[in-house]
């Protein structure tokens, strides 16, 4: 079901120079442009940096669809490079566990206003359903998760990596949560509705598309 890595993109120490000659007369914080057919973005320390940086998402190196989940991680400066890839790559699976918790929790509170049929009637017995998968999916380390552009910045020396889920490894990670977290929540619906409840709620989530993750993302620190 993982599908294979397809490009690894890496700004070098070259690239970051000839970035920084590019002349920036007139420039101001926040435009994009285009350099050799990639987006960039003008930031507060005159510096163009890869816009996906800032959030703009999803990347792809050859401009084409990218039918994933994408989430930036970033690392400070340090001496070792080695370990503040290794840093900002945790960094981004961790929010890519993020946003994709986040995504499908909001997912299950709109379709649980709307199938109000299945729960117990308490009042609360849908939002800590809703809130139960949401935590779990937060939580989960998404290994399946691959770094696909990676970029220090020649000023601060912040480390940081684009990282990518394939949407499919994604609804898959959130059904399962889904799945789980109803079997942990049994009482929390009508009897004999769970299953019912689940194939229903099945079909919303694998319905998830890539549009719907970057609504939750956020730019990195």
């Amino acid at each position: 079901m993982r599908r294979a890595f397809l490009h690894f993109a890496t700004v070098t120490a070259a690239c970051c120079a000839i970035l920084l000659s590019v002349s920036c007369g007139g420039a101001t914080v926040g435009q994009l442009r285009t350099i050799d057919g990639a987006q960039f973005y003008y930031d507060a320390n005159d510096t163009w940096i890869p816009a996906w940086i800032m959030g703009h998402l999803p990347y792809s190196e050859d401009g084409g669809f990218r039918d994933t989940l994408q989430a930036v991680g970033a690392s400070g400066k340090r001496a070792n490079p080695v370990g503040a890839r290794s840093t900002a790559i945790n960094a981004g699976r961790t929010e890519i566990a993020r946003v994709l918790g986040v995504t499908v929790q909001n997912l299950l509170k709109i379709w649980e206003q709307e199938h109000t049929d299945y729960f117990d009637g308490s009042g609360d017995s849908s939002i800590v359903y809703s809130e139960e998968v949401g935590r779990t999916i937060t939580q989960a380390d998404m290994t399946g998760s691959t770094a696909v552009a990676q970029y220090e910045h020649p000023v601060t020396g912040v480390h940081f990596t684009l990282m990518e889920l394939a949407r499919s490894d994604a609804i898959e990670e959130a059904l399962s949560r889904a799945r789980a977290a109803a079997r942990a929540r049994k009482t929390a619906f009508v009897e004999g509705k769970v299953d019912e409840a689940m194939d229903e709620l099945d079909e919303v989530i694998k319905g998830l598309q890539p549009e719907d993750f970057y609504s939750n993302t956020r730019v990195a620190d």
